[in-house]
């Protein structure tokens, strides 16, 4: 507005004059004083008007000046508040000359924004009227109000001006400035304020540090917990609960909340879900909104990740209409609830709704720096690679590598968006990005007791896959059935026994396949699981097939069905079809018309259509002898025999000739 108006006095100053001289001075004293001093408010009503004035005649005043068209129109139709067109307002600012005048006028502001309890008001005047006193009582009373609130920016500004030596010199201030950092997933900043502050209350003022040390170990267990330091942020929720007093109740909720995501983290899921409902119903009852959405965030996810996704559609719609009654559409809680809808949207199949939640989140984090919106490029990468959408994906790969290289995450957000690279590498055929991920990757846990371990460790399982290194890759995904058994970590049996199932088949364990795909068919009754069977590619087709084949009840074959179709119509990223030769697809294959009757009378071996199929997939001689264990030249002798019975010449006429029977087995979407 100043640079505006600087632009106005250097190109039209007339139009300046002529609200100084034909509008200004035309008036009388007494409409002249009321713009003058209410010319700093953002609205204007008849007690401010009267307070800033000293007169008695604020909505007489009011009226007449908006009735002659003085830049100031009524805000509601009881005509009690008023605002002043901006420039206008800005213009009259700039005629008060008198700074004692002027700093008068926003101390009076602030004590009558402060009776009629408008503390955001308040708390600006004292700030341009750089009044540190009525500044720092805004603060301790209201602070944590307004910050709840949304108000982030403001108290920043407050806090920024008040300097360094205010913050370290109030535990208040310091847990304020520390709670904006963590929010904004500035940890390093929240810790290196509270080292301050502690150190010169200690030293200096023992008393004020008694009161507060619960607050600051609350607060540093939350930036533990953010960081994924569980047993530490355990250590430190613990020492918070005990050292807290009866009359700090905002810290002791988020104490609570602390040591509900331990437990969580822990795989004690029943634990940490009654920590979440205790906290959820003391926020709520406390009108801390912003703690009542993360608590009923966190037990959305524990439903989750207890198979139970109705219930957590159902709690993520619950924080939804909490959030956008609070107004609280902007906070970084809201891309958390974002982000849980788009998981479910994305495990249900719903790829658009599923778009829509991950770019609804990045115009909520964007604004704290692109290095937050990792979940939100790992989902869009999911949904490009669903839709086989190539050049998409590959942006998207590119923007997760780029950030996974330049910053630290948390584990969940990693395991996350490693999964995800690696389905890209594997769609891509690119094993050297594989290996090179699993030569460097961290180890995984011992007891991987919470979804994001759990999901780690199959991260390593299907990179081992991938490598051939079968047997690697048996006794860990035993380890993660067995801990995802033991904490009723439900997703993740199916997740697991899925994968197993993959890994059985390539092993050429049939029936124990079979039998771990129907095991996660019965895991997934009555429950919206789809993304999780899709994860392992093509082969789901033919695995089901051989199920449906063994016997299965009446709602795992429809389900069973449903995930064949869904598979089928699923692309490839290089548009290509990909699928894994059994007895009952090659049974198809020979039964539809798209196959040549010279191959009906003479039959491949099931050797030869394995073989065709690893033609088909792209792989070299040497990688398909190494693929079945047998020299080169038996695999040239089963290829020469192929050609022979295809009646093809080479290579690429195997491959079309292979593409245009798998097509006819396999729906195009």
């Amino acid at each position: 507005m100043d640079r505006y108006l600087a632009e106005l006095e250097q190109g039209h100053s007339h139009i300046l004059d002529y609200l100084a001289e034909e509008v200004l001075e035309r008036l009388e004293p007494q409409l002249r004083q009321l713009l003058s001093c209410t010319s700093i408010l953002t609205r204007v009503n008849a007690q401010l008007a009267e307070r800033l004035t000293g007169r008695q005649d604020g909505q007489q005043l009011l009226e007449e000046a908006a009735r002659r068209g003085l830049f100031l129109q009524a805000q509601d139709s009881s005509r009690q508040w008023f605002r002043f067109h901006p420039v206008f307002a800005r213009f009259l600012q700039r005629q008060i000359n008198d700074r004692e005048h002027l700093l008068q006028l926003h101390s009076t502001a602030c004590d009558t924004w402060q009776e009629l309890d408008q503390p955001v008001e308040a708390l600006r005047h004292a700030l341009a009227g750089g009044d540190r006193e009525r500044l720092k009582q805004l603060l301790n009373d209201r602070g944590e109000q307004l910050l709840r609130a949304g108000q982030s920016r403001l108290l920043r500004d407050c806090l920024d001006w008040l300097g360094d030596e205010a913050l370290q010199h109030s535990a208040r201030f310091t847990l304020l400035s520390a709670k904006m950092a963590r929010e904004n997933f500035e940890y390093d900043l929240c810790e290196k304020n509270l080292a301050a502050s502690e150190s010169w209350l200690q030293r200096e003022d023992p008393a004020q540090w008694r009161d507060f040390e619960g607050a600051f170990a609350t607060m540093r267990a939350q930036v533990a917990i953010a960081r994924g330091q569980t047993l530490q942020a355990k250590e430190y929720a613990e020492e918070a609960l005990a050292l807290l007093r009866a009359d700090q109740l905002g810290e002791r909720i988020s104490a609570l909340l602390v040591t509900g995501e331990t437990s969580f983290c822990l795989g004690a899921l029943q634990e940490a879900n009654r920590y979440m409902q205790e906290v959820e119903a003391l926020a709520i009852a406390e009108r801390d909104i912003p703690s009542a959405a993360w608590a009923i965030c966190q037990q959305t996810e524990i439903a989750f990740a207890q198979g139970l996704l109705k219930k957590a559609s159902t709690l993520q719609e619950k924080v939804q209409t909490l959030v956008q009654k609070n107004h609280l559409s902007t906070l970084p809680i809201s891309e958390f609830v974002c982000r849980l809808r788009g998981q479910l949207q994305w495990e249900s199949g719903d790829l658009e709704g599923a778009e829509q939640s991950a770019r609804r989140g990045m115009q909520i984090n964007r604004r704290v720096g692109e290095h937050w919106l990792l979940p939100e490029y790992t989902l869009l990468l999911k949904i490009a690679q669903a839709r086989g959408e190539k050049e998409d994906a590959l942006e998207w790969l590119e923007r997760i590598e780029r950030l996974l290289t330049d910053g630290r995450y948390h584990r969940d957000w990693i395991a996350n968006a490693d999964a995800t690279r690696i389905r890209t590498w594997r769609a891509l055929g690119n094993q050297q990005a594989i290996a090179s991920w699993l030569e460097q990757a961290t180890p995984v846990a011992d007891r991987p007791s919470n979804h994001f371990e759990q999901c780690h460790g199959r991260n390593h399982v299907r990179a081992m896959i991938e490598l051939h290194h079968w047997s690697d890759a048996n006794r860990l995904l035993s380890r993660l059935k067995q801990v995802a058994n033991e904490c009723g970590l439900e997703t993740d049996r199916l997740r697991n026994r899925v994968l197993e199932s993959h890994l059985l088949w390539l092993r050429e364990q049939y029936p124990q396949s079979v039998e771990a795909i129907s095991e996660a068919l019965l895991l997934s009754h009555e429950r919206d699981f789809r993304a999780s069977f899709l994860q392992i590619g093509k082969p789901l087709i033919v695995i089901l097939k051989a199920a449906l084949e063994n016997g299965l009840g009446e709602a795992e074959s429809s389900k069973a069905q449903q995930l064949i179709k869904a598979a089928q119509q699923q692309p490839e990223l290089d548009g290509g079809i990909r699928i894994e030769l059994d007895d009952t697809i090659i049974r198809e294959i020979l039964a539809s018309d798209a196959v040549p009757d010279f191959l009906r009378h003479s039959p491949l071996t099931p050797r030869e259509w394995q073989v065709l199929n690893a033609i088909h997939s792209g792989l070299s001689n040497e990688k398909i002898a190494r693929h079945f264990k047998v020299a080169p030249s038996t695999i040239k002798t089963h290829i020469r025999s192929l050609y022979q019975k295809l009646d093809v010449k080479d290579r690429q006429e195997a491959i079309a000739l292979a593409e245009q029977m798998l097509r006819s087995v396999q729906d195009k979407p």
